[in-house]
């Protein structure tokens, strides 16, 4: 095998393929050392085989690396109740693409390892103290949170709560006005903004007083939601907490393709895509110098492939399984107006200048 090029690795995030422990039992030491960054266990090959698991952990230390991927909160709490000390790696637990609650999971019993979740299961009952780290890990892209939250914190989730709660005091909707919703909220309340961003060779919007760090703050759901502005990966993982949660139970994943990340979206038992960032930053009608709308912007919301503009290829950064159930055909956009109609007596859809963000526009 091919020796592993690690310093290309550093650009993105351990951005490389996970090899399951199974298909690496009895593997040389040399060979591991060479050719394996991560690896991916289920429960059962775990229990039966935890000697190679150390072992094999052990080499891949030696050589930078501190990653495993696990299929649930039980490897982690195996894993943690037979080291006998502690050990310096970072346990993911894979997604499971499902929604329920996860109270099984106590950050508090794990004290030998350090664990993240996914991030679609924050919302759901997790016991934890002050902080819990998250991921956007799959089987195939191992690391990949790019300039997303790496964590939430305590009162980060009960801010969040405090939206949902918020968004429900509106009225009774149904799962198809609970996107539309969701999706107004951000539409209104969020600008595209970075530290330096062009958007279609008009001008570039930066923050009047940039600060150290902002690139990594843009990507942030706290960004989005507490100071509204922000990046891709922060309005995607955002759509995915506001929906995903036991509030409004609507299956809603962020998935990534070539640099952009968007959400996978369960609808009357059918897959779709949405991008409110897109919807947001390809608006008919935005803000003089903003890249903001000025009204709600249905187009993006529950599409199908047909219509699916980010990349000819349709090269995910993401494995699941549900990708390949997406309809060709979104949601008619007839029927996504009729459900807007539907809630205009409580909800507007027109957006008031004040919201946008102060920023320096600089034209091109």
């Amino acid at each position: 095998m091919e020796r592993i090029e690690k310093d290309w690795y550093s650009v993105n995030l351990d951005f490389y393929s996970s090899k399951h422990l199974k298909d690496l039992i009895g593997v040389s030491n040399l060979s591991i050392s060479y050719n394996v960054c991560t690896f991916y266990t289920d429960y059962i090959t775990l229990v039966n085989n935890f000697d190679e698991f150390i072992r094999i952990v052990k080499i891949m230390m030696g050589e930078g690396f501190h990653t495993v991927n696990v299929e649930d909160y039980r490897c982690v709490k195996f894993i943690n109740d037979h080291l006998p000390e502690p050990l310096d790696i970072v346990v993911n637990i894979l997604d499971d693409y499902d929604i329920k609650p996860r109270s099984n999971i106590v950050k508090a019993e794990i004290d030998k390892v350090k664990f993240t979740i996914p991030l679609s299961y924050i919302m759901w009952g997790i016991d934890f103290d002050d902080l819990m780290y998250v991921n956007l890990t799959t089987y195939h892209r191992n690391g990949l949170n790019y300039n997303g939250n790496k964590s939430i914190s305590l009162d980060t989730l009960k801010r969040i709560k405090d939206i949902i709660a918020y968004l429900k005091s509106l009225g009774r909707f149904n799962d198809l006005q609970i996107i539309i919703l969701v999706s107004n909220y951000l539409q209104k309340n969020t600008e595209y903004i970075a530290e330096n961003v062009d958007k279609q060779g008009k001008y570039i919007s930066v923050l009047d007083d940039p600060v150290e760090g902002i690139e990594d703050e843009v990507g942030l759901i706290e960004t989005v939601l507490f100071k509204k502005f922000g990046l891709c990966t922060g309005i995607a993982n955002a759509t995915t907490v506001l929906l995903n949660n036991p509030t409004f139970n609507i299956d809603a994943r962020t998935i990534f393709n070539k640099g952009h990340a968007f959400n996978l979206i369960k609808y009357n038992g059918k897959y779709y895509f949405l991008d409110n960032t897109w919807a947001i930053t390809r608006s008919p009608r935005e803000f003089p110098k903003a890249i903001k709308p000025v009204e709600f912007n249905p187009k993006y919301i529950l599409y199908g492939r047909r219509s699916f503009l980010h990349s000819v290829d349709q090269s995910y950064l993401c494995d699941n399984p549900n990708i390949e159930l997406v309809l060709d055909r979104g949601i008619k956009q007839s029927e996504i107006l009729k459900a807007k109609r539907q809630m205009e007596d409580r909800i507007s859809f027109k957006y008031p200048e004040s919201i946008i963000h102060p920023v320096t526009k600089i034209k091109k």
